[in-house]
């Protein structure tokens, strides 16, 4: 203890704080004390402190020191954590007012941060006059205490909003039932707020019993629980609310007793049974329906006990299998054993009927004979379902019926309980469906492969659909066309088709097959033939069209070709005579006797043989081409090789000159028709038909075109354009412009006939 002041009345005061017995309080004493004590002068430095003072306050602070006034902590705070200057601490309040300060709590921070909570009584010294000179402080840490009633506190807080929180009634009463507290929960079942401390055993306006017989307060169950001073449990009573509604409940009143074992009070819990008999009729309305959805329902339903499968798996778990799926690929009597503990409780009536049962008892005791094979993936994922903690599965499977029948099913398990021991299971037919989406699949398929062009439209021409057949065909890929107007594919001139297609279309008409010209993308046109028909919907209703559109522009060539060949074949019988009458007479100014002119004319029809068998398609293996490529010489030779004469010492009257060139094997007949009606006309009118006559063939070859010129000499002099507008004429046209995309042209010459034809390389080898 540090050495007193000069002013002995604290001693006094001292004594008064701490309650003593009016003994000389000295230096030793003090420190002796549990309990920190501190004395300021009249300006609040520090005349004295014990021990405890220093350890409450963590240092030593220097008597007298001016720097430290009215208290020797580092800081202080008030209990709500708002710092204090020490100017403003109590003990500079007691000093500057001369009043006392009792159980006064703040907070003292030491320098090392750590802070404690001091209860502190100040008292101040006055000397004889009764002037302030000073003041004591007798302080203790008070923190556990502290502690301990913010914690009660807290946990009245949190009982009180937990009492607020529930939602059954709860109300407490003192020792002669008068209400002291209560819930919203019981304002809600009472429909009003009584007053407190007032209304006695229950806060309703009006009880009565079960049997509606009125039943006083005093008489009701919290009355009786604290007359006997025993608990209740469950009686029941009926509230009645001030606007009439009544409200059955159940009570459980409880006495309060202190540590004497003294009534202080009870405490009572009602059960509202108004909502529990709700729930009791909705719970008995949802069974009836469920029950009448259950036997009602178009899908099968199964109500199954799982609980020795669960245990079965709880076995596992607790052997250390991890992996379920391993172990019942390597256990299958594992998973047999499952299947054997499931236990089927009810089939609704959908069931017997979809498994084609007599009744529902032989449907459950010929479970087995529905699984397949392919049945057991699904059960094997029920079991990862209920290893796992899944509350829902849903998957594909097979089964079949008690007769055989096969079916493809949606199996859907729903698992309820704690331990998922009881399941719903629906398994919904798709025999149909899978049927109708092969049968779907297996058309698409045939529709992309096919080689025409499928197109679907809505009736309002809108295509929806578009094939590779119809990309090969028009050109557009199915990103271009769909959505866009099917009148894109229509040239101008047949818009008029779309209206009287759709129109049949309306009117659930097929259109068939018939020959029309649709436009590509390019703009060029295509010969088509066309069926349209119908899409119905599944009630029958027409809401679109299907298009297959087929492309007919080698057919239309063929016909086209055909008609030219058989024109060709009028001519040639024709000519056939006038031809043999020409050999005959050939050969007849060089034969000298009839079996030499009998030989000489055969030589030449053999030769006109070898020149149609060249052109002439060959049948052999069903296409309709010629045998091989030849040349054009080769040719050429073959076509005039029945007009020359290789009598006597004569070289040949037909010469050949320039480059060669192949030909391919379409290009071969159109040559082979020209060549012989040049031959041919030579023959009758030009060159030919005089025994001096000549005829000269240059090929030549002329940047992208082969250049052939027909050139005779020595025939009778040339007066006018023997073959006019004939069929030569139209032969020539149609081949070389039509087919071969080349030009001719010919120079009649009073010396004879000069033919010049010019024809694209890639048209000879197409």
């Amino acid at each position: 203890m540090k050495s007193l002041a000069p002013h002995t009345s604290y001693n006094a005061t001292l004594q008064s704080i701490l309650g003593g017995d009016g003994g000389d309080l000295t230096e030793d004493l003090l420190d002796l004390l549990p309990v920190g004590v501190y004395v300021c002068d009249r300006e609040g430095r520090l005349v004295n402190y014990n021990r405890a003072a220093a350890e409450l306050w963590g240092e030593s602070p220097t008597l007298a020191d001016p720097a430290v006034l009215f208290c020797g902590s580092y800081r202080m705070h008030g209990v709500d954590g708002v710092p204090i200057p020490h100017s403003a601490c109590p003990m500079a309040e007691v000093l500057a007012t001369g009043q006392g300060r009792r159980d006064q709590e703040l907070v003292i921070e030491r320098r090392d941060g750590t802070r404690l909570t001091a209860l502190a009584r100040i008292e101040p010294i006055k000397d004889a006059d009764g002037r302030v000179v000073g003041a004591v402080n007798v302080f203790q840490d008070n923190s556990d205490r502290r502690r301990r009633q913010v914690q009660a506190d807290e946990q009245g807080r949190r009982l009180a909003e937990l009492l607020q929180a529930l939602p059954a009634a709860i109300y407490t009463t003192d020792a002669q039932g008068r209400i002291t507290s209560y819930n919203e929960a019981a304002v809600e079942l009472w429909g009003l707020r009584p007053e407190l401390a007032t209304q006695a055993f229950c806060g309703s306006w009006k009880l009565y019993r079960p049997d509606g017989t009125p039943l006083p307060h005093d008489q009701c169950p919290m009355a009786l629980a604290l007359k006997s001073g025993r608990p209740i449990r469950g009686m029941e009573a009926v509230a009645e609310r001030p606007d009439g509604t009544r409200v059955p409940f159940l009570a459980y009143p409880s006495p309060l007793f202190d540590d004497a074992g003294e009534l202080t009070g009870a405490v009572n819990m009602l059960v509202d049974l108004g909502k529990r008999h709700e729930a009791d009729a909705q719970l008995r309305s949802s069974e009836a329906r469920y029950r009448a959805i259950f036997d009602n329902a178009q899908v099968s339903v199964w109500e199954e006990d799982f609980s020795d499968v669960a245990a079965l798996l709880d076995g596992l778990r607790a052997a250390g299998v991890e992996d379920l799926r391993s172990h019942l690929e390597a256990h299958p009597e594992c998973l047999r054993d499952a299947i054997r503990r499931v236990r089927v409780k009810a089939v609704n009536a959908h069931s017997v009927k979809l498994f084609e049962a007599a009744n529902e008892d032989s449907l459950l005791g010929s479970l087995g004979d529905i699984f397949v094979p392919e049945t057991v993936p699904i059960f094997v994922e029920e079991l990862l379902a209920l290893w796992e903690g899944r509350r829902r599965l849903e998957s594909e499977a097979v089964v079949q019926t008690l007769k055989g029948r096969r079916l493809d099913v949606i199996v859907t398990v729903a698992f309820e309980g704690d331990r998922f021991e009881s399941t719903i299971v629906s398994i919904h037919d798709i025999t149909e469906r899978k049927a109708a989406e092969l049968a779907a699949q297996r058309l698409a398929a045939i529709v992309e492969s096919s080689a025409d062009a499928i197109v679907a439209k809505t009736l309002d021409g809108i295509i929806t659909d578009w094939n590779l057949g119809a990309e090969r065909l028009f050109g557009y890929t199915a990103e271009e066309a769909v959505g866009k107007p099917v009148m894109m594919l229509i040239p101008e001139e047949r818009r008029d088709e779309e209206a009287m297609i759709l129109g049949n279309i309306r009117r659930g008409e097929r259109v068939d097959h018939y020959d029309t010209v649709r436009q590509r993308k390019d703009g060029s046109l295509v010969n088509v033939s066309l069926a349209v028909s119908p899409i119905k919907a599944a009630d029958g209703s027409i809401i679109g069209a299907s298009k297959i559109a087929r492309d007919i522009t080698e057919r239309i060539e063929g016909q086209e070709q055909q008609k030219l060949l058989l024109r060709e074949m009028n001519h040639r019988v024709k000519n056939l005579l006038a031809l043999s009458s020409g050999i005959v007479n050939l050969s007849a100014r060089c034969a000298e006797t009839p079996e030499e002119l009998a030989s000489d004319a055969m030589a030449r029809l053999h030769a006109l043989s070898l020149a149609h068998e060249l052109i002439l398609p060959d049948d052999s293996t069903g296409g309709g081409r010629a045998k091989s490529a030849t040349t054009l010489h080769r040719l050429i030779r073959t076509i005039v090789s029945p007009h020359d004469d290789p009598a006597g010492a004569q070289s040949s009257r037909v010469s050949i000159l320039g480059p060669d060139a192949e030909i391919s094997e379409r290009a071969t007949t159109g040559f082979a028709l020209l060549l012989h009606e040049f031959a041919t006309n030579a023959a009758k009118y030009g060159a030919l038909s005089a025994a001096e006559g000549q005829v000269e063939i240059v090929c030549s070859q002329d940047d992208d075109n082969f250049v052939v010129v027909w050139t005779e000499r020595g025939g009778p002099p040339v007066t006018q354009a023997v073959d006019g507008e004939g069929f030569g004429s139209q032969l020539s046209r149609g081949t070389v412009e039509g087919q071969l995309r080349g030009s001719i042209s010919r120079d009649w010459a009073p010396e004879g006939l000069t033919l010049r034809l010019s024809v694209p390389r890639d048209r000879l080898v197409c």
